[in-house]
């Protein structure tokens, strides 16, 4: 649901930010449940929507815009409301989440170069999740993915045949 107010910009109730914002108001208060509520005037018009906190027997309307935009001062009024303790605490951000980076492609060519040392031992390319025993072939030969895990690590090869 989009919630606005005059001279603000308008606020989705389904976001992170707001959702966020109420679980922090709900820490601190303490209150059991909340709801958005259309308000009317007397004649069925359409005034504002209310966002209705409740603890116990006693609910609290406040403005779901002005609590997403200062939820510092949201918070104030409604420790006064419930009778707590006003505490000031003021309302931090979370740090937005980091960005979402796409997998990195298949490779195309599994096998890497020659291994020096080992007889038809190959080293493997970056981001083969083949897994142990897959067949590989290209202009080189055929090959076979051995996979070996010690407690000293995980060893991969790829051995032609």
């Amino acid at each position: 649901m989009i919630v606005t107010f005059p001279g603000l910009q308008p606020v989705s109730t389904d976001s992170f930010e707001f959702i966020y914002t109420v679980a922090w108001l709900r820490e601190r208060t303490k209150f059991d449940s909340y709801d958005i509520a259309q308000m009317t005037t007397q004649t069925g018009a359409l005034l504002n929507y209310d966002l209705q906190i409740v603890k116990g027997t006693q609910t609290v309307g406040i403005d779901p815009v002005l609590a997403y935009y200062n939820p510092t001062v949201a918070l104030g009024n409604l420790q006064r409301e419930f009778g707590l303790p006003v505490t000031g605490e003021q309302f931090v951000s979370p740090a937005p989440p980091p960005p979402v980076t796409p997998p990195a492609p298949a490779p195309t060519v599994l096998v890497g170069n020659a291994i020096t040392g080992t007889a038809n031992g190959y080293y493997p390319v970056p981001n083969d999740n083949s897994g142990d025993g897959t067949q590989y072939s290209d202009e080189r030969g055929t090959f076979v993915k051995s996979v070996t895990v010690t407690p000293f690590g995980k060893s991969v090869i790829w051995y032609k045949v």
